[in-house]
């Protein structure tokens, strides 16, 4: 039920997202933003496709049975991967690239990303895969597993959370500075106020997934997995259409400010230049919009 309901809620932000998504990705140059955001968000969508095969198929070997949750799994941890990016390359931008920041997210990343395929080639090595289950249970006739550590998962969730609460706070820290000392543009406020629903929903989930984790039986220990990393995927998506689109509006008036006048917002105009993962529809791009 759990895979059902996040690919339902994919499917319909898909829907809801369609036309931005037609005219602030498909029609721009390719670059790492376009890159990032098709993986997060069509990924996904093919996983859940294999899942769903993976639950419902009958007679099936024990092989098949490793194969499916070997794709499954890493598929899962390249789209947070992903959509993850998407958030701490903004972050990264709105810090101006400087290098303890870098030093910081880059060590962060490397350590999580070490850990999550560390997580993958271990801690499901040793599952037990029940494909008689078909017997017993009409509900759920696929491949089932037995015998996870439930410390590989909790490990999991923990590291995701601890890398967003970093980044999170990143986030806070400058948004305060600037809420306090320059004006800011709606684009900004875009960003600020969809950073703070995608941690808090993704906060909320990875303690539910932790708690499940340590406290229930360990064939519920990923029950809510599908969902959290849904809600990478449809967040991350939604800020980056959210953020092109109101940098449409912003970027003509910022190129208007007086540098002599407003000193401040000069600097964070070249921010918000910089955070433009993709050109304009005129294909006229800056040098700052390659930084990311």
């Amino acid at each position: 039920m759990s895979q059902v309901c996040s690919a339902a809620i994919l499917v319909y932000d898909y829907f809801l997202t369609l036309q931005d998504e037609v005219q602030y990705v498909w029609r721009t140059h390719w670059c790492l933003g376009k890159v990032l955001y098709l993986a997060s968000k069509y990924l996904i969508l093919v996983v859940f496709l294999v899942e769903l095969h993976w639950i419902t198929s009958r007679n099936v070997s024990e092989a098949e049975c490793r194969i499916f949750n070997t794709i499954l799994h890493y598929s899962y941890l390249l789209a947070v991967i992903a959509a993850e990016s998407i958030m701490t390359l903004r972050v990264w931008a709105l810090w101006h690239q400087r290098l303890w920041v870098t030093i910081m997210l880059g060590c962060l990343c490397v350590v999580g990303i070490v850990l999550g395929f560390k997580d993958m080639s271990t801690g499901y090595h040793n599952d037990v895969y029940l494909t008689e289950y078909a017997k017993t249970s009409l509900s759920y006739p696929g491949c089932a597993t037995a015998g996870h550590d439930r410390t590989t998962s909790a490990t999991s969730y923990i590291t995701v959370l601890t890398y967003e609460t970093v980044v999170f706070v990143l986030m806070a820290v400058d948004g305060v500075h600037v809420y306090s000392s320059i004006p800011i543009s709606s684009m900004m406020y875009t960003f600020y106020e969809d950073g703070l629903i995608y941690y808090a929903a993704l906060l909320a989930i990875s303690i539910v997934n932790t708690i499940v984790g340590l406290t229930q039986p360990t064939e519920y220990i990923n029950l809510f997995l599908p969902t959290q990393v849904a809600l990478h995927s449809a967040l991350s998506s939604r800020l980056f259409l959210n953020l092109r689109q109101s940098l449409d509006g912003d970027v003509g008036d910022a190129r208007r400010i007086d540098i002599r006048t407003f000193e401040g917002v000069t600097s964070r105009t070249l921010t918000t230049s910089a955070m433009r993962f993709a050109v304009g529809n005129d294909g006229n791009d800056d040098d700052n919009t390659r930084v990311v």
